[in-house]
């Protein structure tokens, strides 16, 4: 085999894993299951914007509304939050669950909504700990935004699919169907199948509570100890988040959407994005740098890998027309972040001579964002946009207006433009050169 063919069977290699990897259940649930959240955390957004900026004692109706008119005002957006990002748990558990029953074309997912909704429940603590004024103590029979927060998104993901794929196991066994009589309504009818599996699973779920108790903690306490919270330091410190974004940009390189790798820190990046927003809301200072606000304004400009500047490099240095025309088409959607028409068009993917800017200039757009948060010059963001926003109008909207923010984006704009270029006039020559061998070798078989 020569050199070039192990190269190509070795990519070809690479290409079918990642394949494999994006095709599978549990990834793509995971993945469906957290996009279709981004409602609730705009709506969130939304709601701590006017309260932050606008209705708060400073804002920009302190001096037309009373102090007694705004406090309502922002209640409202507390009220908001108690619903969305605060039940940020339970509403991934039944999201990841709809998108895997679909994958399993599971004809009954309310009951399965109502099994993971009831396991999550079941997970969590007996009792709270407590403290008013001085005095500690506990309470019971009460939910805590603890757990059905951003704090239970491990066990909202492990509920979800396993929980999910447990009950559809039992419920496609005919021996633990109940089966009604005909002339029965469906809907009781399909209540009464699941009867058992909902109770074997529910048992299965509370021994596993009991064993966590038994061991003096609960099942969100030893996950968010021993899993989330060390999972949670390599996914939002800066390296390790720089290193799984340029994977996923990597991952595209090879045609594979850049999410099998980049889910991977999703649910760490959504739980600091909630405690951003209640930060904001209750106007203490922003804790998380890295979060789901700061993936969208810095990490997706024209989409994944920068690819906007890499529009802007072709309009500028490139001289085909082939190119040029690609830029034109492209650069329309790359406004929008929607990047998927350059990197399959330019064509980005299988070619190293734009790959590798692809892949550097997301680590720099990170770097670029990061430090100049670091050092002060802009403050952390708690307010989500849209991953379709445009950019600088994604900045100013994510920073409540801020225009060092938009400063900020229009600088890694330029940098990433002119680390592209360089690369663009290379792909350009390679073109040439291959277009000027492929007519030798016509002229040669004339």
């Amino acid at each position: 085999m020569t050199k070039a063919k192990k190269k190509n069977s070795v990519l070809n290699g690479l290409a079918s894993a990642s394949r494999k990897m994006a095709q599978n259940i549990y990834v793509k649930s995971l993945q469906s299951g957290f996009a279709s959240l981004v409602p609730a955390m705009i709506l969130t957004s939304v709601g701590t914007l006017l309260s932050a900026f606008i209705f708060n004692d400073g804002g920009l109706c302190a001096g037309f509304l009373n102090a007694e008119i705004l406090a309502n005002i922002r209640s409202i957006a507390t009220s908001i939050a108690n619903g969305t990002t605060q039940m940020l748990s339970i509403l991934a558990a039944i999201s990841i669950s709809y998108y895997f029953q679909k994958s399993k074309n599971f004809d009954n997912p309310l009951g399965a909504f109502t099994t993971v909704f009831i396991l999550m429940i079941i997970l969590m603590p007996l009792a709270n700990p407590v403290t008013i004024g001085e005095v500690s103590g506990e309470i019971s029979n009460m939910l805590s935004f603890t757990y059905t927060g951003s704090s239970g998104l491990i066990i909202a993901i492990l509920v979800g699919l396993f929980g999910t794929d447990l009950f559809i196991r039992f419920s496609s066994n005919d021996k633990l169907k109940i089966k009604m009589p005909a002339g029965v309504p469906e809907a009781t009818a399909k209540s009464f199948n699941v009867v058992i599996p909902t109770i074997l699973v529910g048992f299965i779920f509370g021994i596993l509570g009991l064993i966590f108790r038994l061991f003096g903690t609960s099942a969100y306490g030893f996950i968010a100890t021993v899993v989330q919270a060390p999972l949670s330091q390599i996914a939002t410190n800066p390296v390790g988040f720089a290193s799984i974004q340029m994977l996923g940009a990597l991952a595209f390189a090879f045609g594979i959407h850049s999410s099998v790798f980049t889910s991977v820190a999703m649910p760490f990046m959504m739980a600091n994005y909630a405690e951003n927003t209640a930060a904001l809301a209750a106007g203490t200072p922003i804790p998380h740098i890295i979060s789901d606000a700061f993936l969208n304004y810095t990490n997706r400009i024209g989409g994944s890998g920068c690819v906007l500047a890499l529009v802007i490099a072709i309009l500028i240095v490139s001289r085909r027309k082939d190119s040029r025309d690609m830029a034109k088409i492209g650069g329309i959607p790359a406004l929008f972040n929607i990047g998927e028409p350059m990197i399959f068009g330019a064509p980005i993917i299988f070619n190293p001579l734009l790959a590798i800017p692809f892949v550097l200039s997301t680590g720099v757009a990170i770097g670029i964002s990061y430090i100049l948060t670091a050092i002060g010059f802009i403050q952390p963001l708690a307010i989500y946009t849209p991953s379709t926003t445009p950019v600088i109008l994604s900045g100013f909207l994510a920073s409540g207006g801020d225009l060092k923010v938009v400063f900020t984006q229009i600088l890694i704009l330029v940098v990433c433009v002119l680390l592209y270029i360089p690369f663009v006039k290379l792909n350009d020559k390679a073109a040439a050169a291959e277009e000027a061998s492929e007519e030798a070798e016509e002229s040669r078989n004339v």
